[in-house]
């Protein structure tokens, strides 16, 4: 990479002795247009070669990547497509345990204390929520109240 001055781009090159990668940025008209000539690619890729398998597609956005998907399959273009690895169950769950682990304010315990393991009742969540905040106490250490606090049920 080089710099182009301040406030500039860089200007990206591979630096790979293997890479036999081009890197192509195009502008669409509009997102029909975007989407329709990224399928034009994969297949012009495809004819030259180059498996579907071995071809991939980035997104800034799950939106972007949804419209993109419905064009690819629109023009039969086979695709391993997982959806918005977000909305999925145990990745909410999987980031809400993260977030009480990791995070000050403790935000995944509401739903991490919905979980069939533990069924613990929202207003004894909120009531631990706010006493952490009163005691300035971070999570996970902030679980530690739960013991001794008044207005927390035997659940």
């Amino acid at each position: 990479m080089t710099a182009g001055g301040p406030n500039k781009f860089l200007d990206w090159r591979a630096h790979r002795s293997d890479a036999a990668v081009e890197i192509h940025y195009e502008v669409g008209q509009n997102e029909f247009s975007e989407a329709n000539g990224i399928a034009d690619e994969i297949q012009r890729q495809h004819h030259l070669g180059v498996p579907y398998r071995d071809q991939a597609v980035l997104c800034r956005t799950h939106t972007g990547l949804a419209k993109l998907v419905s064009t690819l399959e629109e023009r039969g273009i086979p695709l391993f497509y997982l959806g918005d690895l977000f909305e999925r169950t145990e990745i909410r769950d999987l980031l809400s345990l993260l977030s009480i682990a990791s995070e000050r304010k403790g935000s995944g315990l509401l739903r991490v204390s919905q979980f069939s393991d533990y069924q613990i009742p929202a207003p004894d969540v909120l009531t631990l929520l706010e006493l952490a905040q009163e005691q300035s106490l971070y999570f996970p250490k902030a679980l530690e109240l739960a013991d001794a606090a008044e207005g927390i049920s035997a659940e």
